[in-house]
């Protein structure tokens, strides 16, 4: 099965806080299920323990197949700029927690050490961040309005659902 397609994306190739890296990349179906909370063995290095007071432990609908690209980061900025540098509205471009865990299964090559923390907005106005460090990965999890800097001299990478916004 291939893992990516040649399918034109219609998000942008740039934004003022970001370029694209990758287009294309498939993302399995999913039945809306699971979560990080369930998944959080998959996490051994660290698991945030937000992701549980957050409230985030919610199942969600079922997805079909979805094309995904991943961007890297260019431009310091906190989340909701990040975010609104694709669509004034970030609510619109995010991901359930199983499409997020069924990337992260699909696509390993873009979690290797030391490669940056990769971002995923979630359904709730969340943030998933997954790194690896050594052998194993590491799950952090933010709200939109979390209010720090992202340095893009990091090069945090970014992946999306290929949607018209």
């Amino acid at each position: 099965m291939s893992t990516t397609t040649t399918a034109v994306s219609p998000l942008p190739e740039t934004t003022s806080h970001y370029r694209r890296l990758a287009s294309g990349l498939i993302v399995p179906k999913t039945q809306g299920q699971r979560t990080f909370v369930a998944e959080r063995l998959k996490f051994p290095g660290f698991f945030d323990s937000c992701w549980e007071s957050y409230g985030t432990d919610k199942p969600s609908q079922a997805q079909p197949e979805t094309l995904a690209d991943v961007y890297e980061q260019t431009k310091n900025g906190e989340i909701l700029d990040l975010l609104t540098s694709f669509h004034k509205d970030p609510t619109k471009l995010i991901w359930t927690q199983d499409q997020a865990l069924a990337f992260i299964e699909s696509h390993p090559d873009w979690f290797k050490n030391p490669d940056p923390s990769v971002l995923f907005p979630l359904e709730g106005s969340f943030v998933a961040r997954v790194l690896r460090r050594g052998d194993e990965l590491r799950a952090y999890v933010l709200r939109f309005d979390f209010r720090r800097v992202w340095v893009a001299e990091l090069r945090y990478r970014l992946v999306l659902p290929q949607r018209t916004v």
